[in-house]
């Protein structure tokens, strides 16, 4: 499985990197499990790119994968993408550092806000008010 992606995503120069994540990464797979990726490329992908990837390695590979472009997905989706996922692809070591750096960086920031948000949230719903 992964050369298959390794190879895949070695044809595309746009690809910085390439992580698995998610229960093949943990060790948690069934045999019901899809893959999930997360790419990073160099620039913006063109609108398709994401369903693209995933019909041509799911014909690839025989089983259903997710794909996500990291850059574009939220900040608390790339804190799990990059503590937990697998690198398995790198074109450009320099630059994913850099992007995880970055990453992480913006996530600690987030941090404080979003315990405050998560707080306020419990106290709502332990109020009844399941609105807040």
């Amino acid at each position: 499985m992964t050369e298959t992606i390794r190879a895949f995503f070695a044809g595309d120069e746009a690809v910085t990197a390439v992580y698995l994540f998610g229960s093949q990464a943990t060790g948690k797979a069934t045999a019901k499990s899809d893959i999930d990726l997360a790419v990073l490329l160099r620039e913006k992908p063109a609108y398709d790119y994401r369903l693209r990837a995933m019909s041509d390695l799911a014909s690839l590979l025989k089983t259903e994968v997710d794909v996500l472009v990291l850059d574009q997905c939220g900040i608390l989706m790339q804190r799990q993408v990059l503590k937990h996922g697998i690198v398995l692809y790198e074109r450009d070591r320099r630059a994913r550092l850099a992007f995880e750096i970055r990453s992480r960086k913006m996530y600690f920031d987030f941090l404080p806000a979003h315990h405050l948000f998560v707080s306020k949230r419990e106290e709502r719903l332990l109020q009844g008010d399941g609105n807040g």
